[in-house]
């Protein structure tokens, strides 16, 4: 069955040649919004109203050309709005209504799959816990979709060194810039000696990281980029992260236990749900940003360096999170009967 991605400007950010050609046959592109004058209130109003009509009208020809058989949504204004015209309006090739269903990947749901849920043939969800969900829907539990080489054999090697990735990206990286080599030059030499990183760090920053690893003398591979991630969380003993989605997901099935540093200004606090649900389950630590000081972290550290059972037990405790295939079971649920599915996992 041909599959085809419908995003916008921002989800083309990610896109590369593997997924273009291998994953999805077609990839089409939402209409894009001022983004220019978004910061102002009234223009940010007008552009969701004008981009939402876009995104309408474009779903409106796109469907009447694709006749979709299956649609899965995961979260958003932008995803929303393709599936409740698809919903409503839309017909397949063998003239019935398609099938729809959302991905909740965050453990409170958002607003727009909220109103989705209520309409959708099927709810995924991350979390057993999702909260926020209307009270006649029932999700399923499928994780999150990740990478199939998170899903390869590996076997993590002894901690010596004790390999530590730390996870910039965008909401963190200048975060990590700041604090870690202040927390890290707090320990002793034979801790730091015991040391070594692997820092994904914004490509204007990686001079002064080296430089301070280097007056530290702390082994380090800074890079801003990180495209074999798989490879790094597998080898990694520690990760220092954020706690989006889908780094908790490949933290999980890489058994990758994390220091969790949320993002403060998430919507809905969801980072912060997202690491707790880890932490209940003695596989990861919790620390706010606003709370956390260098001596927080190099306390931690030292611990883990001291006792590095800590991180081990932790580790066991991420390998009876990881679901199956998260994919493999989206894709098994929306090609069954649906009373099949209701039969054997809500009722």
């Amino acid at each position: 069955m041909p599959v085809v991605l419908l995003t916008d400007s921002r989800g083309m950010r990610f896109i590369n040649e593997r997924l273009h050609g291998d994953l999805f046959q077609k990839i089409y592109i939402l209409p894009k919004g001022f983004s220019l004058f978004s910061k102002y209130r009234l223009f940010k109003t007008l552009d969701i109203i004008w981009t939402s009509f876009q995104a309408l009208l474009y779903s409106r020809q796109l469907f009447k050309i694709l006749k979709p058989t299956v649609l899965c949504g995961f979260g958003g204004r932008m995803s929303g709005i393709p599936l409740l015209w698809a919903h409503f309006f839309a017909k397949s090739s063998s003239g019935l209504k398609p099938r729809t269903a959302i991905h909740q990947s965050d453990r409170i749901m958002g607003l727009a799959n909220r109103i989705l849920s209520r309409f959708v043939s099927v709810v995924f969800t991350s979390y057993p816990d999702t909260r926020r969900v209307p009270k006649r829907v029932s999700p399923i539990v499928t994780g999150t979709p990740i990478r199939e080489e998170f899903f390869l054999p590996f076997k993590r090697e002894a901690p010596f060194p004790l390999i530590i990735a730390v996870l910039g990206g965008s909401q963190g990286a200048d975060f990590w810039t700041d604090l870690l080599p202040k927390a890290l030059s707090r320990l002793t030499w034979e801790e730091r000696r015991r040391l070594f990183l692997v820092h994904h760090a914004l490509e204007a920053k990686v001079s002064i990281l080296k430089e301070a690893y280097e007056d530290l003398k702390i082994r380090a591979h800074v890079t801003p980029f990180l495209p074999q991630i798989w490879e790094v969380l597998t080898k990694s003993h520690l990760a220092l992260t954020r706690a989006g989605a889908s780094s908790i997901a490949e933290l999980i099935q890489s058994r990758c236990p994390a220091f969790f540093v949320p993002y403060p200004y998430a919507t809905d606090q969801h980072q912060l749900l997202n690491a707790q649900f880890l932490e209940s389950h003695q596989a990861g630590w919790v620390f706010l940003q606003n709370d956390l000081q260098p001596q927080d972290l190099a306390r931690f550290l030292s611990k883990c360096i001291r006792d590095t059972k800590i991180l081990e037990k932790a580790s066991l405790s991420m390998k009876a999170l990881a679901p199956e295939d998260s994919a493999e079971k989206m894709v098994h649920f929306l090609l069954s009967n649906p009373r099949e599915i209701h039969a054997q996992y809500l009722s």
